[in-house]
């Protein structure tokens, strides 16, 4: 057999064998189903195909594994064993590890092949974990577990690509391109397209002997919209290219939600639907990861263990629906629990005690945007850290990533009934619809999926208020927001109100003029600006300028009623001054260079001990400090800052090589706000952190 053949026979094997584990895991995370013989046998039959694939390609240790498998699932089919928590929570542990083998990770299998077979022959065992690493090379395999040959190996294919009649094999990267060099061409239009219309207006009103140029004209504008509508179409197609189906997505997620009910003894039915909607694969990779945080953030948090559902009069098993579904250009996905629910009064007591609201905005604040709390770093109602959650970051990365995107995510619960997240994103993450706006003398675009609607500004009895129909809405202009030199004016006419909302928050943007909807390509701002406030990043309009795109998120938190950070930009005058405590000379600079490229006044100190005597004197408006320092380290510094009824307001983020749980939980406990880990050091998290809590 040739290699190319190897490696296709591979790559099917691997699309195979993924069909058949989420096939397993469908029964396994049925608490029903791993009751009825039928369904025992759809898990036994997968098993056994699976087994039958992988001693075709090669892959000795997933057949293994599949054998072992079958023991008990068949010893179970013929009611010879009941398939009880230990049960499930082993074989769960082995599906995580075909899911690794297949993929080519190399693993030591021989726990989890004793745990099996004691478990097919009746015998109690401790559940074995899901990744023990390969044994070192030379070390004597554990009993049972065969050796591949030295001229077969265990395969490492790479990731397989579905094939068929009418499909070609295409690199990404080639669409890609392509689909760049598409969009290159449609300035051009652009440009064509306002010549033409000079030379038209140019030609009309003149004398007879100018008809022919009139036609002339007219002719070429028809022909600039045939190339409009051939560039589109051309486009369209491209894209399609990269788009693709969302039953891939769902099943991730579903297997996600499904392992981590096993972990976690809780019995839940998963089900998914959408699975025809076709996403953009940016869009798609994009949102995966984060995806995962909100689905094992509503296991976790949202599902209760089946104890505690009996004795509130629900049903053993719960249940989680996960949807995606498209109009026109946005996609929708929900994510619907019918757990514990939200209780916004348990957000605030939180809040409060983790310093990051104020007793004054507890009071103020309404429950859904007591709710909308999960979505700030560094919040968490758990306590304490776990592989599965603790850190306050995860729901914060799912907010952030789908407004990068351009989208927005609302949550709804009810205390006891369950808890449902709407997010909505573009199916594809290059077009682009706006509404173009003018401030200051300069122009500006909303995205018009944010935009609710636009008003001419009245004389209120509120100043900073507006009365949109039934609902008071702050309203904030945009120049002064944006620093403008000529600030926000009406020149002369009535100012207009451009009402935007973003995660359940509502603002209305006061402008000089809305000028109406336009339609272009989104570029981001790039990695070497970052995350700047206010701005997404740039679109192209007709005339060939570039104009900002505004972030709706940042303009609603800019409201006196979102964000105290956003307060804090609007009350003081002059730079925020930081502190930098850090004994590194070399770090110490990266630090206190990076945060005055941005603005702020800075002070450094070598230690704990220093920035203590320095902040005890001389408050300042946040602190970023390293942890290992000597006489006195970051933990008890903030524990210090935390401690003092003057000084506990400010916001203290570690700058650390300390990684771990246990580190993570220590900086909590200390009182820190955030934690940026020196191993992976991400600048534009920081500046965003920076930025959030200062403004």
């Amino acid at each position: 057999m040739t290699q190319d053949f190897m490696e296709e026979l591979w790559q099917d094997f691997i699309l195979e064998a993924g069909e058949y584990v989420s096939m397993v895991r469908d029964v396994l995370g049925d608490p029903a189903a791993v009751r009825d013989p039928k369904r025992l046998e759809e898990a036994y039959r997968a098993l056994h195909n699976m087994k039958g694939a992988s001693q075709a390609v090669g892959y000795l240790k997933v057949s293994t594994l599949c054998q072992a498998m079958e023991s008990v699932v068949s010893a179970a089919k013929r009611g010879g064993l009941s398939l009880e928590t230990p049960h499930i929570l082993t074989l769960g542990s082995a599906l995580d590890s075909l899911s690794r083998l297949i993929q080519g990770e190399e693993l030591n299998v021989g726990d989890l092949l004793k745990a099996l077979k004691d478990l097919a022959e009746g015998r109690q065992v401790d559940v074995p974990s899901p990744s023990a690493p390969r044994a070192p090379q030379g070390e004597t395999p554990p009993p049972g577990e065969p050796v591949a040959p030295a001229d077969q190996p265990d395969r490492q294919p790479s990731p397989p690509a579905p094939q068929g009649s009418d499909t070609v094999r295409v690199r990404f990267s080639q669409v890609e391109e392509l689909s760049m060099l598409l969009e290159d061409l449609i300035p051009l239009v652009l440009y064509a397209a306002r010549k033409a219309e000079d030379l038209n207006q140019a030609a009309k009103g003149q004398a007879g002997n100018l008809r022919h140029l009139r036609e002339l004209t007219k002719g070429l504008l028809e022909d600039v919209g045939s190339i409009d509508r051939s560039v589109k179409n051309l486009l369209d197609k491209v894209r399609q290219l990269s788009m693709l189906s969302a039953s891939g997505l769902l099943r991730y997620l579903k297997e996600a939600a499904s392992s981590l009910a096993i972990k976690t003894q809780k019995e839940l039915w998963v089900s998914v639907s959408g699975g025809d909607v076709r996403l953009d694969r940016n869009v798609m990779e994009s949102l995966k990861e984060p995806l995962v945080h909100l689905v094992r953030n509503s296991v976790d948090h949202g599902i209760e263990p089946p104890q505690d559902r009996e004795a509130s009069g629900k049903p053993r098993v719960g249940n989680l629906e996960i949807e995606i579904s498209a109009s026109g250009s946005v996609g929708i996905l929900t994510v619907r629990d019918d757990g514990r629910g939200i209780d916004p009064r348990r957000l605030k007591q939180r809040a409060l005690k983790d310093r990051l609201i104020t007793p004054e905005e507890a009071e103020a604040m309404s429950d859904q945007e007591a709710t909308e709390l999960i979505f700030r770093s560094g919040f968490s109602t758990a306590d304490r850290v776990t592989d599965v959650s603790g850190r306050g970051i995860g729901m914060s990365i799912v907010k952030e990533t789908v407004e990068r995107l351009g989208g927005s995510i609302r949550v709804e619960s009810q205390v006891g009934h369950g808890t449902c997240f709407t997010l909505e994103f573009p199916v594809t993450m290059r077009t682009y619809q706006g509404v173009l706006v003018a401030a200051g003398g300069h122009l500006f675009s909303l995205p018009s999926s944010s935009v609710e609607c636009s008003i001419r500004i009245e004389r209120s009895p509120h100043p900073g208020m507006i009365r949109v129909k039934d609902r008071h809405l702050p309203l904030v202009p945009l120049g002064d927001l944006l620093s403008l030199k000529d600030g926000t004016s009406s020149k002369g006419s009535r100012p207009v109100a451009v009402v935007i909302s973003s995660s359940g928050s509502s603002v209305a943007i006061q402008v000089d003029q809305v000028l109406g909807v336009h339609e272009g390509i989104l570029k981001p701002l790039g990695e070497f600006l970052g995350k700047v406030r206010f701005f997404q990043g740039g679109v192209l309009l007709g005339n060939g300028s570039v104009v900002p795109v505004l972030n709706p998120s940042d303009l609603a938190d800019s409201s006196p009623h979102g964000s105290s950070a956003g307060q804090g930009a609007q009350a003081d005058q002059g730079p925020k001054r930081i502190l930098v405590v850090e004994d590194s000379v070399t770090s110490r600079a990266l630090l206190r260079n990076l945060m005055t490229s941005l603005g702020y006044q800075v002070t450094t100190a070598a230690d704990g001990q220093e920035a203590w005597e320095v902040i005890s004197r001389d408050p300042h408006h946040l602190v970023i400090t390293d942890v290992e320092m000597p006489r006195m380290d970051g933990f008890e510094l903030t524990r210090r800052i935390k401690g003092s009824p003057a000084l506990r307001s400010i916001p203290v983020i570690l700058v650390t090589s300390l990684e771990s749980p246990e580190d993570v939980q220590r900086g909590i406990e200390a009182g820190a706000d955030a934690h940026v880990p020196k191993g992976s050091f991400d600048q534009g998290r920081l500046t965003s952190l920076v930025s959030d809590m200062l403004g």
